[in-house]
């Protein structure tokens, strides 16, 4: 529940937290290049282009990343070049003194930038055990969000907020990396609306601009019954 635990995740257990986010591509779009790339086409396109990295040739990494034409023009068609600034939100501080004596809360894990399920967001800077005991009950209630602070990567700066949360729940809980969606594309870890972000994902971080973006490690709690 806390940082000092392991930050294990299963691609279901993250699929909550992208669902806000609608990239151009459809789950169809996925079908229909899967159908089109046999699977060892694929696996040469992810391991090519994870040795490609370091050479940094920009035309070898579009024909390594680019698959049937459809979804490439419906990726080509995406407003790169718009700068979003990154949703921000208030932040409360974790009390330093335990309001609570024992754990009535409910918990569930994800890293974000800002949370997108509306509840309170509580800095944790220390990434404290138990951060439970410091929520009042009444914040309890209704529902918080602790966040620790994680990392900062770069993403794409055209992202849109639900669209942020989504990469940030692929790059970071997940761990995908540019390329990976070919390696994944025959393969059943993961749903076809997961894959088709990724695509759109990897297409950005190949073609768009960068910024940096906070992360943090997020723990939603509520009180027992109250989910």
């Amino acid at each position: 529940m806390c940082a000092y635990r392991a930050w294990i995740l299963t691609a279901s257990s993250v699929i909550f937290g992208i669902a806000a986010a609608a990239g151009p591509l459809s789950a169809d779009d996925i079908r229909l290049e899967r159908q089109a790339v046999p699977r060892d086409i694929c696996l040469e396109k992810a391991r090519a282009y994870s040795c490609l990295q370091t050479t940094g040739s920009g035309l070898s990494k579009w024909v390594l990343l680019s698959g049937v034409s459809i979804v490439q023009n419906k990726l080509a068609s995406v407003d790169v070049s718009t700068v979003i600034p990154p949703r921000e939100a208030p932040l409360e501080t974790l009390g330093a003194q335990p309001e609570t004596l024992g754990s009535g809360a409910a918990s569930r894990q994800f890293s974000a930038h800002v949370p997108d399920n509306g509840r309170k967001n509580i800095l944790d800077a220390r990434g404290i055990e138990h951060p439970e005991r410091y929520v009042s009950p009444r914040d309890l209630q209704s529902g918080v969000n602790v966040l620790v602070p994680f990392n900062t990567i770069l993403a794409p700066a055209c992202l849109s907020a639900p669209d942020l949360e989504g990469y940030i729940r692929l790059r970071v809980d997940l761990g995908l990396k540019t390329g990976d969606y070919w390696a994944y594309l025959h393969a059943t870890k993961f749903t076809d609306e997961q894959l088709a972000l990724l695509r759109y994902y990897d297409y950005l971080d190949s073609n768009a601009p960068k910024r940096p973006v906070a992360v943090y490690r997020c723990t939603e709690l509520v009180m027992r019954g109250k989910h």
